[in-house]
């Protein structure tokens, strides 16, 4: 068997990678976020093909229930108190 020729993954008995699109409709958020989640080290893994990020299922499955989206939640609540108490010191 050729693995050059188009032969589904399943026959492969590899997993589904999904788009950034599928990603990020599945967890409700912007493909936005999901890259700036990516620059920043806090979303779920992804592998470059080409010039496209795809998700294994298992990757967005294991980030979500692993606390991926809790320490996205604390990582943005630190950002925020940041800002704050940067701009009560400015006042």
């Amino acid at each position: 068997m050729n693995p050059s020729t188009h032969t589904p993954a399943h026959l492969w008995n590899l997993e589904p990678l999904l788009s950034a699109g599928e990603v990020s409709d599945y967890l409700g958020i912007p493909v936005s976020t999901l890259y700036d989640w990516r620059t920043r080290d806090l979303g779920p893994r992804a592998h470059r093909i080409g010039k496209h990020l795809k998700y294994a299922v298992s990757d967005v499955c294991d980030w979500v229930t692993e606390a991926g989206l809790l320490r996205v939640w604390l990582t943005l609540v630190h950002s925020r108190e940041r800002v704050r108490m940067s701009e009560n010191d400015q006042q």
